[in-house]
This record gives C-alpha cells, structure tokens and sequence, in this order.
C-alpha cells in the first residue's frame, strides 16, 4: 500500500497492513454478486466507454429500482427471520430471489418489474413508496423526475384492481340480481384501501350515492357503482393519518404537536381519526423551502425548527404560536440542511429561542401583576 503512494500525484496520509485492509471485508454469495452484475455492469461498461448521457439514463432506471426493492426488503415481515446486522445486498438478494425478480435497468425492465409484484401486501409497499417519491420529486427534483412515475403508479393501481376477484363464499352470485358494473363491499374495501369500519361511515355519511342493497337469502348485501368507488378511492389516496404524516414528514410526536397546536396543518376527523390532506402538506414544504437558507457549516447550535423547544402546555402556548408566526413571516432565519429528509431539514438558531424566552418572561411578569394587583387592598373607603 505504501508503494502505490510514491508518486508524485500522490500523497501518503498512513500506511496501513494487509491484516487491516482485509480486517471487515466481506466476500459477497453468488446471488448477491448476480443481483450487483445484473444491476449496474451495463452503468460500468458506459461509464468506461464514456457514454455519459446513456450511463445518465442507465443510472435513473437502476436508481428506481433499488428505491422499490429497498421499500420491500426493508417493511416486509418476512424477512424479520434476517439478522438484524444483515448487509443491505443480502436483503435485496434474498429478496430478488424469492419472489423470481428479472430485473432489467430501463422503461421495459421497469414496466415488467413492477408486473411481477403480484402479491398484495407488496403490492401496497410499492405503491407507497411510488407515492413518497411523486412527494419527494415534487419538493426537490432529482434524476427520478425524468421517469413518468404517475404512470408507473397508475399501471401498478390498475394491475392490481384487475387481479382481485371478489369473495364468493356467502356473498351473492352475479346472477342474483346483482346489475353490472356494481363493485361487492368487500372488494371496495380492497380496491379503496381503507378498513370496513371507515367504509361503513362513509356509507352512512351517504357516500354510496345509487348503492344497491341485494336480498339473498336472510341476508342482505350492498353493492356500489364502480365510479363511487373510485372517487372514494382517490379522496383516500389524497389523505394520510398521523401516523403516515410523522413518518412521511420525519418528525416525531412533539413535531406533530406542533404542527396541530399552531394550525399549520388542520385535521379532517372522519369517525375519530384524524387525516391529513396532502396538499396541505406539500404546502407546507414549498412554503417553508422558499423561507429558508443554506445551513452554515457549523450546526451545533441550531435547533430543529419543529423540535421541543416550543412549550404547547399551560400559559405558554400563546407565545409558542406568535413565535411560530414571526418565524414564518420571515422575522427570524430558518437553515435547511440538504441532506435530511422533509421537515428534519429545518432549523432555527438562538436568535429566535431568545426571543420565545422574552416572550415567556413576559407571560411570568404579567401573571405577577395580576396576582399583585389582586391582593392589592383598595384605598377607597367601604
């Protein structure tokens, strides 16, 4: 290793020996050394050819196709059974080979991938991630931008619509009465994505505009015309409960308190659970893209912008929400570090913690004058 430093372009920082060099090194399985080839040999002979615009191209499609694989590998409880410490390339691998991916970096190799994904539950984890990245590109553009996602998203929706097929055990026969075009409850459920509780509200709440009730039997079944479930199904793709708005958002729970307590985000409570619109959060994102500026290279005195330091409990809660108001009228700097995801990214710095704290001595100062002037004993005669 020290030989290969005496040049005159290079300079030696250590010497280093060959037990450390070899010291963690790990000696990939031949299915993870074919997954690797399989990906990225054709990126390496352009990159050495010096097609610069077709290695581009190559990287996009090899990019999208790591981001779904990674969503599987990462969400799926089958492969809990992997050590925790397992590499990232023997979760893919693995994957790839269970469920028989033939993977092919471009538009084709992308549309065949994703028609391989037959299975719900991974069909639901793609389609998630699909929609992350639709959020993700929106906010920030990437490389991803160049690949028609929505279609791609659409594409996956439909094949999956196409490959459910409504119960039949104890449910009606097509020929019992049931008029065409008309979706069955359960398969709604399935196509909406929701749970049979918020459909039974929905239904209450007269979403299923020219429903058919059928009568089979002692039993009755209702049936819903295709495009109200597809307006059902849209309504509830286009918002998200807490849950989903702190993972997608990467904040935690006083992150989340925030948000609600200062009314930038407002809840839709259908039958006690709140949702989330996503324009709103996109929004917000935008909102606070174009407030904010590069972070500085020393960070160690920022603080997250929605992280604790804002108090949403007894007397505090007024000063915690007019700070938040100044902050976002641009009265004090927000900093955007590039490399977090979503609402990480923002922080604040000691100017505006400085002026919650007035905010908060004032509060205390003004709560003492009353309690003063309450036990203050007046000088008019009784």
């Amino acid at each position: 290793m020290t030989r290969g430093y005496k040049q005159s372009d290079k300079y030696l920082i250590t010497d280093i020996t060959d037990e450390q060099l070899w010291d963690g090194a790990v000696c990939p399985m031949p299915n993870e050394r074919q997954h690797v080839d399989r990906l990225w040999s054709e990126f390496e002979r352009l990159i050495l050819g010096s097609d610069l615009s077709g290695a581009f191209a190559q990287l996009t499609h090899i990019l999208f196709l790591e981001a779904i694989l990674d969503a599987l590998a990462t969400t799926m409880p089958e492969f809990k059974s992997l050590p925790l410490d397992a590499p990232r390339s023997t979760r893919l691998a693995e994957l790839v080979e269970r469920n028989q991916f033939s993977l092919v970096p471009d538009s084709d190799g992308i549309r065949d991938f994703l028609d391989q994904i037959t299975d719900p539950s991974h069909r639901g984890v793609a389609l998630a991630r699909l929609r992350r990245m639709l959020l993700d590109e929106a906010q920030r553009r990437t490389c991803l931008s160049s690949l028609p996602i929505a279609d791609l998203r659409r594409r996956l929706l439909m094949d999956g619509q196409k490959t459910i097929t409504p119960q039949t055990r104890g449910q009606v026969h097509p020929r019992h009465g049931v008029p065409d075009g008309y979706v069955s409850f359960e398969k709604a459920t399935l196509l909406i994505g929701c749970t049979k509780d918020l459909l039974k509200h929905l239904i209450q709440e007269d979403f299923s505009h020219g429903a058919v009730t059928v009568q089979h039997g002692n039993k009755r079944y209702i049936f819903f015309p295709s495009w109200a479930v597809e307006a059902c199904r849209r309504w509830f793709a286009s918002v998200v409960t807490h849950e989903q708005l702190m993972t997608e958002l990467c904040i935690t729970r006083s992150g989340y308190i925030t948000l609600l307590k200062s009314g930038l985000l407002k809840p839709l409570t259908v039958k006690g659970q709140a949702y989330f619109y996503r324009t709103h959060l996109t929004s917000l994102c935008h909102r606070l893209e174009e407030l904010s500026r590069p972070c500085p290279a020393s960070f160690a005195h920022l603080q997250p912008l929605f992280g604790t330091w804002l108090p949403w409990r007894g007397p505090y809660t007024s000063s915690s929400c007019e700070m938040l108001q100044d902050i976002f009228a641009g009265k004090f700097p927000i900093f955007r570090r590039l490399e977090n995801p979503s609402l990480s990214a923002y922080f604040i710095d000691s100017t505006a913690i400085e002026r919650l704290r007035q905010f908060r001595m004032n509060i205390v100062a003004k709560q003492a004058r009353l309690e003063r002037s309450s036990q203050q004993l007046s000088f008019l005669p009784e």
